[in-house]
């Protein structure tokens, strides 16, 4: 399959979602919430003559399930990391995953010894 040349589109998409992406990684630097620049990258994509899409397309094409549920989504992050349970699930599962792992090692360690080595059939 073959594509074409890459259109002027495609470029202001990729500026667009760079940009966005940059604002994201660098929120340590300036503060700025998640939500900000995706509201300022839809509303750059919404521009007339600049963006990417007329409000008449967004409106009828968009699926509005997606937006709803990446809000959600969203918010339910920042809750979880204001109420510190993020960082205790994060903690939590380190420790179980320690053990767990220990477990694993183990039982495959004793599968190993009590088969046979396969390759050696002599």
């Amino acid at each position: 399959m073959e594509t074409g040349p890459v259109q002027a589109g495609e470029i202001k998409a990729g500026l667009k979602t760079l940009g966005t992406a940059l604002l994201w990684f660098t929120d340590f630097a300036h503060g700025l919430s998640p939500a900000v620049p995706a509201i300022i990258a839809m509303t750059v994509i919404l521009l007339p003559g600049v963006g990417l899409v007329n409000w008449r397309d967004f409106e009828t094409n968009m699926g509005w399930t997606n937006f709803f549920v990446i809000a959600s989504s969203m918010s339910l992050a920042n809750a979880l990391i204001i109420s510190g349970a993020a960082e205790w699930f994060a903690d939590t599962w380190w420790e179980v995953s320690v053990v767990l792992e220990v477990i694993r090692a183990d039982i495959v360690g004793d599968v190993r010894s009590r088969s046979g080595n396969p390759g050696n059939n002599a």
